[in-house]
């Protein structure tokens, strides 16, 4: 390996490692602003290849069959979107009209604990455990009072803006499809040959290894899956192989995961007193949870040919530095110079 190789390829390395930098960067602080056109650019993407055999074999224009692919795509994620925000909404007005009932026995069991707690006191200190008591419980209905007060209210001002941004996302995804040739033809036009090959080189690196990462979670939402329908089997919870797959489709969504269906869920089965369902969930949460940390970084590790150790580190580092969104580019940016660095070998 002479001098000069070697400089090229800590060059060819700096420049992998910036352009990584700058994508975790606009990821975590520019990605709201420019997500729009983010899945624009992806969606473009990944209609190409289907549209040129459209083309070729129907004898249609490519950008006609771009933007039909496109709108077919859009309208197949905002049809499962309004399903998924119809049975979420459903299911909450259920659990808002039950509100009083549980509330009610919360308030039972939260009398029968004051006065079996209080009897344990003698009269010196009865009146300060009452005083006290009644300012903790106070001061937990007006937390519970101003987050579901937020919730509404970031919810209902957050709706215009979501129907803005899927109506730009739909029209900036349509629009770069139709010329996306145009737009990649310029974009490397305005840089040097070598750094336009780079950037061919490092972008089919990343779309070949994004799938593997999709694969890889595929594979650890069918195991919760799987651990999820035995755990609500056991419990005795009807329908347990539905109520397990729309839980697990969670984990596929951005910061949110399995807790978010199972804590809430737990927490009205121990206030009704189903302490069985309710602790069981709870135990069934922690395993998942468990198994979940044990298996991830084999499989993501596997997946794109990484040693899972360092697979590990990185979505530590990850997540440490950039949160969710870092956890899951953190693993996808040392796959990219990885790989790059093997190609330049």
């Amino acid at each position: 390996m002479t001098a000069e190789y070697k400089r090229d390829f800590l060059i060819n390395i700096l420049y992998v490692g910036v352009v990584l930098a700058l994508i975790v960067i606009v990821s975590k602080y520019m990605m709201a602003y420019f997500f729009p056109f983010v899945i624009g650019v992806i969606v473009a993407l990944a209609v190409q290849k289907p549209a040129r055999g459209l083309s070729a074999r129907f004898s249609i224009k490519k950008q006609i069959c771009a933007v039909v692919l496109t709108l077919l795509i859009c309208a197949a994620v905002l049809a499962a979107a309004g399903l998924c925000a119809w049975a979420l909404g459903s299911r909450l007005a259920r659990l808002i009209g039950k509100i009083p009932v549980y509330f009610t026995a919360l308030q039972d069991s939260v009398n029968n604990f004051k006065k079996e707690m209080i009897g344990g006191f003698g009269s010196v200190g009865k009146n300060t455990f009452e005083n006290v008591f009644s300012t903790a419980a106070e001061s937990f209905v007006s937390s519970l009072t101003g987050f579901l007060s937020a919730a509404a209210a970031a919810l209902i001002g957050g709706l215009p803006t979501f129907l803005i941004g899927s109506i730009v996302t739909v029209v900036a995804s349509c629009y770069i499809a139709k010329d996306f040739d145009r737009l990649k033809k310029f974009a490397l036009g305005i840089v040097p040959e070598d750094t336009a090959q780079r950037i061919v080189t490092i972008k089919n690196i990343l779309v070949d290894n994004a799938l593997k990462f999709l694969k890889g979670y595929g594979i650890i939402a069918a195991v919760t899956f799987l651990e999820l329908s035995a755990a609500l089997a056991v419990l005795g919870v009807k329908k347990a192989v539905l109520k397990a797959l729309l839980i697990s489709l969670i984990d596929f969504l951005p910061v949110l995961g399995i807790g978010t269906a199972i804590i809430p869920w737990s927490a009205v089965e121990i206030i009704n007193h189903n302490y069985y369902l309710g602790f069981g969930l709870l135990v069934s949460y922690a395993v998942i949870v468990v198994v979940r940390n044990f298996i991830e970084p084999k499989i993501i590790g596997e997946q794109i040919g990484i040693n899972p150790v360092f697979t590990l580190i990185s979505m530590f580092l990850g997540l440490k530095i950039a949160g969710i969104t870092g956890l899951l580019l953190f693993p996808l940016s040392l796959t990219v110079t990885v790989e790059y660095y093997r190609k330049s070998i």
